[in-house]
């Protein structure tokens, strides 16, 4: 019925966005220790 289309709607949508903010969070984390890297090669 249209409750568990909604509902399926809402869990892909949540799906989603938690999918992306752990690629978020994984992207920032990566770029922290190349940073980390660079500012110990430079010492």
């Amino acid at each position: 019925g249209r409750a568990a289309r909604l509902l399926a709607g809402a869990l892909l949508v949540c799906l989603s966005l938690s999918a992306g903010g752990a690629l978020d969070a994984a992207t920032d984390l990566h770029g922290g220790i190349e940073a980390a890297q660079a500012g110990a090669g430079h010492h």
